[in-house]
């Protein structure tokens, strides 16, 4: 299991919220970002949701607190940082996965300069069985770990150089990145489904 609990001494060190653009941003070669929930509580996200499922377009002022994030993205990008994003998910596809898969990914992140993955727990059930919480693994060589609430909001952030723990998400980076499709590979598959994307 990835985690605190894994490895032995002090090497986790706490940060702030605020420290999660910067420390991410300033990777020199890579980033990898895990995502293992089926729900995040981003109040941002909320909205964009009820206006997606309502078919309404989003206007310039509710996009704007996206701006700073992806501003960030494009930066990275076009310094030549590889930026690529996994998101594990199952096979029956939730309104709000499908919501952030086709607005978030395909209007926003791609866009911007990330690469995108979906891997499904039930294609591969043991891959994803190590993915048991979302990480960050920066220029192979920094592991982040987010905190989540009962409400799976954003509320912390563990950082660690660890070398045996780098190594384990290192192997997980490399594992995922095989197995994963594609974002547009899996969007075709699922807008033929209505809730379930068999592959």
């Amino acid at each position: 299991m990835f985690g605190p609990e894994k490895v032995s001494g002090d090497v986790w060190q706490d940060r702030p919220i605020s420290a999660l653009g910067n420390l991410v941003w300033s990777a020199r070669s890579s980033v990898i970002q895990v995502e293992a929930l089926d729900h995040y509580g981003v109040p941002d996200d909320d909205l964009m949701f009820s206006l997606w499922r309502r078919g309404d377009e989003p206007t310039a002022e509710q996009l704007s607190g996206y701006a700073g994030w992806f501003g960030q993205v494009r930066e990275a990008a076009h310094r030549g940082v590889q930026i690529d994003r996994v998101h594990v998910v199952p096979e029956t596809l939730t309104p709000y996965l499908r919501f952030e898969i086709e607005f978030a990914y395909r209007r926003f992140c791609q866009p911007n300069g990330e690469n995108v993955w979906i891997l499904q727990r039930e294609v591969h059930p043991a891959l994803a069985s190590r993915v048991v919480q979302d990480f960050y693994l920066i220029d192979e060589e920094r592991v982040l770990l987010p905190k989540y609430n009962s409400l799976n909001n954003f509320v912390g952030l563990q950082e660690t150089g660890e070398s045996s723990t780098v190594e384990l998400h290192r192997a997980l980076r490399e594992d995922l990145l095989k197995s994963a499709l594609p974002l547009e590979q899996f969007y075709s598959a699922m807008k033929s489904s209505p809730l379930t994307v068999r592959l």
